[in-house]
C-alpha cells in the first residue's frame, strides 16, 4: 500500500525532473560546469531512482529480477557493439528522434483503446528504439574517428543523465512486455 508522504515524494521528484530537463535545454552552458554537473546528475538520480523504486512496487520480485538481467544483458551487449563496430550510428540522430515521435503519438493514440496486443506492440517498439538509443549514445559518449559526431568532456552530465534514460526507458518497457500490461502478473 501506498502511503501518502510517498505519493507526495513522488510527485515532487517529478516536478524536480520536470523543472531539470528545462535547465538542461535552457542551461545547458551552467549544466557543463562545475558544481553544476555534478549537482545536475545527483539530482536526477536521486529523484529518477525514487520514481523507479515507486514503479517497482507495483510488480513481483520475479517480473523485477528479470526485467533487470534482461536489461543489462541487452545494455551490455549493445554497448560492447556499439564501441566495436565500424558502423557510424551517430548520423541517425534525426530518425531515432522522429521515431521517439511516433511512438509518443502511438501511444497517445493506444490510450484511448484498451486493446492488449496494442500495449504489447507499443512495448516492444519501446524497447527496440531504445535500444537503438543505447548504441547512438554510447557512440555520441565514445567517439572515435569515423563518429561523425559525440559528446565533449564538458558534457559528461549530459551524455550521462542520456544514456541513463536509455536504460531506464528500456527497462520500463522490458517491465511492461513482462507483465502483459498489467502489474503484478
Amino acid at each position: 500500500m501506498l502511503s501518502y508522504i510517498g505519493v507526495q515524494l513522488s510527485a515532487l521528484c517529478m516536478i524536480i525532473l520536470f523543472i531539470s530537463s528545462i535547465c538542461l535545454f535552457c542551461c545547458n552552458e551552467k549544466i557543463r560546469k562545475k558544481p553544476y554537473n555534478w549537482i545536475y546528475v545527483i539530482l536526477f538520480t536521486i529523484c529518477m531512482t525514487y520514481l523507479i523504486g515507486f514503479v517497482g512496487l507495483s510488480m513481483n520480485t520475479q517480473s523485477l529480477l528479470l526485467g533487470g538481467l534482461t536489461t543489462s544483458f541487452i545494455f551490455i551487449s549493445l554497448t560492447i557493439y556499439a564501441w566495436q563496430t565500424k558502423i557510424d550510428y551517430t548520423i541517425y540522430g534525426n530518425i531515432v528522434l522522429i521515431l521517439l515521435f511516433g511512438l509518443i503519438l502511438f501511444g497517445i493514440i493506444i490510450s484511448f483503446f484498451h486493446l492488449t496486443i496494442m500495449n504489447t506492440i507499443y512495448s516492444v517498439c519501446g524497447a527496440i528504439l531504445f535500444s537503438f538509443y543505447i548504441i547512438y549514445d554510447t557512440q555520441l559518449i565514445v567517439g572515435g574517428k569515423h563518429r561523425s559526431i559525440q559528446f565533449r568532456t564538458d558534457d559528461f552530465a549530459i551524455a550521462s543523465v542520456s544514456l541513463y534514460l536509455d536504460i531506464i526507458n528500456l527497462f520500463l518497457f522490458i517491465m511492461d512486455i513482462l507483465s502483459g500490461g498489467s502489474p503484478n502478473r
